[in-house]
């Protein structure tokens, strides 16, 4: 129960920060999870009164104060306004986002303290402890999404605080009576709150976000419809200055719109003849198949019936959105998912496209609110937006579309004139994945116009996989010359001037990796090794500050979600260091007794960033196959968290052949890492047509193995240094201290390396530092802990 209500809390406390911040934060949640768990294993070894207090009775009252602060720090957190997206001009900032940290590390702590109470006290049987452990955890993840669907994660904050009343009940009756019925009420209450969840006041969001009081008044908008999802939250919002549009916010800042249309095509062919959104059909067959990936509040689906598309097939990622269209606001779009022509389609558009077996004559990308979208979308690791745009998905396009097909990408640009990244690597990586598929005139492929569209400057990029002729360069410059604000950047047949996209496309490829060196942003061919496409600016560039273009950031691509994710790793670091390791100052005496406190340290750090590093890449390769984020978060942390219990209860039965036992485990480890980083994308690929349960099962199968494997490490470990002398509460506090501290490090650390080095690299370095583990622990000692005396 209490394991359960630690990964419901930290999960749903993802989704309130992606909605409060931002995704970035995930990190720094799992970050103070993870500290406060482990904090409490430290405060149980090195505070002898509460090691004097019955187990049954400390465990009823820690029950208490832990679902109480829950309750109670929800507020907090809920409440204080943080201003952590702009550059701090004040300390303010930076204290208040201090303390919300701190409230919600008292969140965890308190759950820690009973988890650190029951294994320290269970020492002997570690093994089953460690089991109930992983399964409560991995029934967490399992219950977390259906419960945040239906309570929303604020009331599931309350709900994992009704979860630490209830396992309080138990202990409190071998107490006392009343105590029983005071952890029920509490319960009771905290149940209550989390089924009326709704009604609480939302969190306050950053100040940048539309969403934040200043902008609201600023706009005039009013909140016309609210839904908690855990893809990402949608608002509708709509205001006089827009009488004719709705605006469609994710995750608390705006993501695209909703368009008013009564049903008259040729009225709304007038809005769409001046509009970027013509250009796909320009040059496209007549009467095409269309695919819309991202079809968001239904403009490109109007769009497309405007210019006469036979067919489309729009698919939408956030169920949330697709209800907009076809229930909540289907009359004043017009009823657009009932046309006959039209298809609206619930899915994550790489998974749609490897199980569709129909072709299209136009495939169109709507990434103008790719920013808004990838912010709902990083929740729990899950970056699936970049999934679309990598080398990958490119040669994936080309083999659904029919022959003169063309692939339509529009992203918007904050200044196209300074810094068009999003243009510029999306060229690169298509260019990359047309030579994959034996096309190097390139440029022959490529058509591409901007239009300033406020606030932002709308880039427009055709592809085909036949060469473009005269006539459709010609047509395609002609109807750019018909929209306002609109320039012409590239046809192979006109000098259109020498920007830097222009450059991608035409440069020799002998000399592409020198313009790719030379340029201020990494804008490389993006794989699924690696799919983080908006990863513009260089790790080593945010930490020297010597490139000139971070140092006046206007947008998201200057270093913000970099900066962020490398002072959440110093700061959860230094955090876990403080909490979790200083403590032990207090015992010096005692914990200087300690034998083998170097090896013992060692190996406990590489079991908490190796874990991290297996998990967090496996829950994004499986993306692809599963779909669905939510599904992958699930269905992987589950997968892994209960194989990992059933491997530790099996570790009780070999711990005195340990020494036998772990070249058995390294060498299944080393074939599963390898399957892992090399195999596991092809057999996703041959098999992504399967039904969603069928490839649910795989994925459990997939990690089964790990799971039994990777859960045998840790009770072997605790139990090792618990036998090595008298003071085994201290020394197994020390190992779950220090797994906890890299713990925290390595969820954070994974992401930036494999932005970095991409995921094979990951899962081959996760698999050296279990080698380092193994074979530090074969330099620990096996011996009962009287001969240790």
């Amino acid at each position: 129960m209490i394991s359960f209500a630690a990964l419901l809390l930290e999960i749903s406390y993802t989704r309130v920060f992606s909605f409060k911040v931002s995704s970035y934060y995930t990190f720094l949640i799992i970050g103070i999870a993870l500290l406060g768990i482990g904090a409490g294993g430290v405060f149980v070894a090195l505070w002898r009164r509460l090691r004097a207090v019955p187990t049954e009775r400390l465990l009823w009252r820690l029950s208490l104060v832990a679902a109480a602060g829950i309750a109670v720090s929800y507020f907090g957190v809920a409440g204080v306004a943080l201003d952590t997206l702009n550059p701090p001009s004040s300390p303010g900032p930076v204290l208040r986002l201090a303390w919300v940290c701190l409230l919600m590390f008292a969140s965890f702590v308190g759950i820690g303290l009973m988890i650190a109470v029951i294994f320290t006290r269970r020492a002997e049987t570690i093994g089953r402890v460690y089991t109930a452990d992983l399964m409560g955890a991995g029934l967490g993840c399992a219950a977390a999404i259906p419960l945040m669907i239906v309570l929303t994660p604020p009331g599931c904050v309350f709900a994992a605080g009704a979860a630490v009343a209830l396992a309080g009940i138990r202990p409190a009756r071998a107490h006392t009576r009343s105590g029983a019925w005071a952890s029920l009420a509490l319960a009771a209450v905290l149940g209550a709150v989390a089924v009326g969840a709704r009604s609480l006041p939302d969190p306050v969001v950053d100040p940048v976000k539309t969403l934040s009081p200043g902008k609201l008044a600023r706009w005039g908008f009013t909140s016309v419809f609210a839904r908690w999802h855990p893809v990402f939250r949608v608002d509708v919002l709509e205001s006089k200055l827009m009488p004719d549009a709705k605006a469609l916010v994710h995750d608390g800042d705006w993501g695209s719109a909703l368009h008013r249309f009564d049903g008259d095509l040729d009225a709304a062919r007038e809005r769409y003849e001046n509009s970027s959104r013509r250009l796909p059909f320009a040059v496209a067959k007549p009467r095409p198949r269309v695919l819309i990936l991202g079809s968001a509040g239904g403009n490109e689906i109007l769009a497309s019936l405007v210019f006469d598309a036979e067919h489309i097939t729009a698919v939408e990622l956030n169920p949330v959105t697709v209800s907009l269209v076809r229930e909540h606001f289907a009359d004043f779009t017009g009823r657009l998912a009932e046309y006959p022509q039209v298809d609206l389609v619930n899915a994550e558009g790489r998974s749609f496209l490897s199980r569709d077996r129909q072709k299209s004559d136009l495939i169109y990308f709507v990434a103008p609110d790719s920013y808004a979208s990838m912010n709902g979308q990083a929740s729990g690791f899950v970056l699936v937006e970049s999934y679309l745009y990598t080398r990958e998905m490119v040669r994936e396009v080309v083999s659904h579309l029919n022959p003169g097909g063309i692939l339509c990408m529009q992203f918007g640009e904050v200044a196209y004139a300074s810094k068009p990244n999003r243009t510029a690597r999306f060229l690169a990586t298509a260019r990359a994945a047309f030579g994959d598929l034996g096309i190097q005139d390139f440029g022959r492929h490529v058509l591409r116009a901007t239009n300033k569209d406020f606030p932002i400057e709308l880039s427009t990029i055709l592809l085909s996989p036949q060469p473009f002729s005269e006539a459709q360069s010609e047509e395609f410059l002609r109807i750019v010359a018909t929209i306002p604000r609109a320039t012409p950047r590239y046809a192979w047949q006109r000098d259109l001037g020498r920007d830097f996209p222009n450059a991608v496309i035409s440069l020799p490829a002998a000399d592409l990796e020198q313009l790719y060196r030379g340029y201020p942003y990494e804008i490389r061919p993006v794989t699924d090794d690696a799919p983080f496409f908006w990863h513009f600016a260089r790790f080593r560039d945010v930490l020297s500050r010597n490139n000139p273009a971070l140092a006046h950031p206007i947008g998201p691509e200057d270093g913000r979600g970099e900066s962020a994710l490398l002072v959440m790793l110093f700061v959860a670091g230094g955090l876990s260091a403080v909490f979790l390791l200083l403590p032990f100052v207090a015992v010096r005496a005692r914990w200087a007794e300690l034998p083998a406190k170097g090896r013992a340290a060692l190996y406990f750090a590489c079991l908490g960033l190796g874990f991290m590093f297996f998990e967090v890449v496996l829950i994004q390769k499986l993306t692809l196959f599963l779909g669905y984020p939510t599904y992958t978060l699930t269905v992987t942390l589950f997968a892994l968290l209960v194989f990992s219990g059933l491997g530790s209860l099996a570790s009780a039965r070999y711990l005195e052949s340990r020494d036998r036992v772990v070249p058995w485990l390294m060498a299944a480890l080393g074939v599963l890492a390898v399957f892992y980083a090399y195999g596991l994308g092809p057999a996703a690929n041959a098999l992504a047509a399967l039904p969603l349960a069928a490839r649910i099962a795989l994925v459990a199968a997939a990690l089964a193995p790990l799971g039994l494997v990777l859960g045998a490490f840790m009770p072997l470990g605790l139990t090792t240094v618990s036998r090595l002398g008298p003071h085994a509460t201290e020394y197994v506090a020390w190992g779950w201290a220090i797994n906890g501290v890299f713990s925290v490090i390595g969820s954070i650390g994974a992401t930036i390396l494999s932005m970095t080095y991409g995921f094979r690299a990951v899962l081959l370095v996760a698999l050296l530092l279990y080698v380092v583990a193994a074979v530090t622990l074969w330099r620990v000692p096996l011996q009962s802990r009287d001969a240790a005396v």
